[in-house]
């Protein structure tokens, strides 16, 4: 009784084994030395399509892709030598459609042998499809992220936790090596209180307005005009702000020349009527005075008087001769001309006539013509030497370089062409310097810092007026006592044209 009992008993453990392992959702199997499948639990079915005499007695090899092979085969030989191992490889079904699976096995081993593999198989195939599509997202986010133009970085507390490569190249560093430092070092000082104060609100969960303007300074001191978007998020379950932000500082320095360019052109109509009216009077007062002479007695006390007047007409007339070659540019004698050449022979003329100037010429080889009426082109360079000179009361050096330039190659001038070649004449002296908050003015008639005995303020405006009429652009660039670059472009005559 008892040993039926117990037969009995034994039968109904390997019954409830049978069906719990026939239920599992996962595969159960077993294999000899050689790979080949001697079991395996009934959800093979669902797992793969095939049933299980199919599979049974047939090499595992024959149901994995073919390019998971070599690693399966690599872990069945370490398994075989007594190592427990798991891994994720993809299997083909009946229908040749591919599904993932993960398995964990370990060595058989009777009397001391291994003598084959047991494991279990679970299909992680939607997990798989799950983590693909995340990937494909976060690889779509990462794209358009690393390639934004705009800066992108987070905020938390007040370090930069991220940023992608625009922003890097405005802070001119990586993340590693700012990652310790407050953002507030990357800000002006002036900006400093505001930024701080609306980081502290933004943190509140505060509702600011989005859109900012500030100027931010690089790694390597330069400030950028940056337009900046934020909104709180949380980061690494920590809240931060998420930033956006645009180097506006190109297009400021694109407005600014853009207004300077219009109120000079307003000066330039206004410097125009003016001069046009003068010269009428001029001409009249110089009439008169002609007819006066004629009709005097000969000799006649008032005689050098009426000569007197004459003289202070003709300088008045060249007053306005000024005033409308910075108007109009002038009359136009147009032929080619070689600024290497103009450029010698007026270093001659100055070193002539100032003694205590050296004028040291780096000229470039082989520089295009330019298409220009000589005589104008000549008068901006004396202008600009005589303005360098002025500069040096005490003496000294002033440097002129040629070179040819290329539209795309020169930074920040919003009416030169991309796509012209263009001739710069640079100009550049030791002196005093021009203060930052006048070098806008410095082109515009009349302007002067030499006092009305030195200068009439008519030299750089006239250079400006012709400059322009010829399509080319002038600028300066100055600091207090190290001098001023005075820059001139002049669009280049191709090659062929030239040779014609």
């Amino acid at each position: 009784m008892k040993k039926a009992a117990a037969d009995t008993a034994k039968s109904n453990d390997q019954e409830n084994y049978r069906e719990m392992v026939e239920n599992l959702n996962d595969v159960l199997y077993t294999t000899d030395r050689n790979a080949v499948v001697t079991y395996v639990s009934p959800n093979i079915v669902r797992l793969s399509g095939y049933t299980l005499d199919e599979v049974v007695g047939r090499n595992f090899v024959e149901f994995v892709h073919p390019d998971d092979l070599r690693d399966r085969m690599d872990q069945f030989l370490r398994i075989l030598e007594g190592v427990e191992e798991a891994t994720e490889y993809r299997l083909v079904t009946k229908t040749g459609e591919i599904k993932w699976a993960h398995t964990s096995a370990r060595p058989i081993i009777k009397n001391g042998q291994v003598t084959g593999v047991q494991g279990i198989l679970v299909d992680i195939t939607d997990r798989k499809n799950i983590e693909d599509a995340l990937r494909r997202s976060e690889e779509k986010y990462r794209i358009v992220i690393e390639h934004a133009n705009d800066a992108i970085f987070v905020l938390q507390d007040q370090r930069i936790r991220f940023m992608n490569p625009s922003a890097s190249e405005i802070l001119g560093d990586t993340l590693d090596n700012i990652s310790e430092r407050s953002f507030l070092e990357f800000v002006h000082p002036d900006d400093r209180p505001m930024i701080q104060d609306r980081y502290k609100r933004r943190m509140r969960g505060e509702k600011l307005s989005n859109r900012i303007c500030f100027k931010m300074k690089n790694t390597n001191g330069d400030f950028r005009d940056i337009e900046l978007n934020a909104l709180l998020i949380v980061w690494e379950e920590q809240p931060a702000i998420l930033c956006f932000g645009k180097d506006t500082t190109a297009q400021r320095m694109t407005e600014a020349q853009l207004r300077n360019s219009q109120r000079m052109e307003a000066l330039g109509t206004l410097a125009g009527g003016i001069a046009h009216n003068f010269n009428n009077l001029l001409m009249g007062i110089h009439g008169n005075a002609s007819l006066c002479q004629v009709k005097l007695d000969d000799p006649s006390p008032i005689e050098k008087h009426l000569e007197k007047i004459n003289k202070l007409v003709e300088s008045g007339a060249k007053l306005t001769n000024q005033l409308l070659h910075y108007a109009r540019g002038g009359d136009f004698k147009v032929s080619m001309v070689n600024l290497n050449t103009l450029v010698e022979e007026v270093s001659e003329t100055v070193a002539a006539t100032k003694k205590r100037i050296r004028i040291q010429p780096t000229l470039s080889k082989n520089i295009p013509d330019v298409k220009a009426d000589k005589g104008q082109i000549e008068q901006v360079l004396i202008n600009l030497v005589l303005n360098a000179a002025d500069a040096m009361p005490d003496g000294g050096d002033i440097f002129i370089e040629t070179s040819c330039v290329e539209g795309r190659k020169i930074n920040k001038i919003a009416s030169l062409s991309d796509e012209q070649t263009y001739v710069q004449l640079k100009v550049s002296d030791c002196g005093h310097g021009i203060p930052k908050d006048i070098q806008d003015r410095i082109f515009e008639p009349f302007f002067t810092t030499k006092g009305l005995e030195r200068g009439t303020g008519l030299g750089l405006s006239t250079a400006y007026g012709i400059v322009r009429s010829h399509n080319g652009e002038i600028t300066v660039e100055s600091e207090i006592n190290k001098g001023a670059i005075f820059s001139v472009y002049l669009p280049a005559v191709a090659e062929d044209v030239t040779e014609r």
